[in-house]
């Protein structure tokens, strides 16, 4: 299992977290590089920038995930279990 870049990209910060395969925090970074800081063409680079020397599967949440933010992620319908958390992950 390779470790985990978890993103929490919101409307004025970018925060950032490198897990390894257990959980464990490994390093953490923060930005001003907020969602309304950027524009749809710059969250790529952004992103590698501030991540950079970090390898592992990146998961976002966050205003990233917004009608304003890099893709708009659909609502999950409640209740829900784990099934279907993961299906609209």
């Amino acid at each position: 299992m390779s470790r985990l870049i978890a993103v929490d990209w919101g409307s004025t910060s970018l925060r950032v977290y490198l897990l390894d395969p257990a959980g464990t925090l490994l390093d953490q970074r923060a930005s001003a590089d907020g969602i309304t800081s950027q524009t749809a063409a710059s969250y790529p680079e952004t992103l590698k920038r501030v991540t950079a020397g970090w390898q592992g599967t990146v998961v976002l949440a966050g205003m990233v995930g917004s009608r304003q933010g890099w893709v708009e992620a659909p609502y999950c319908r409640l209740p829900a279990d784990a099934a279907a958390l993961a299906a609209s992950a």
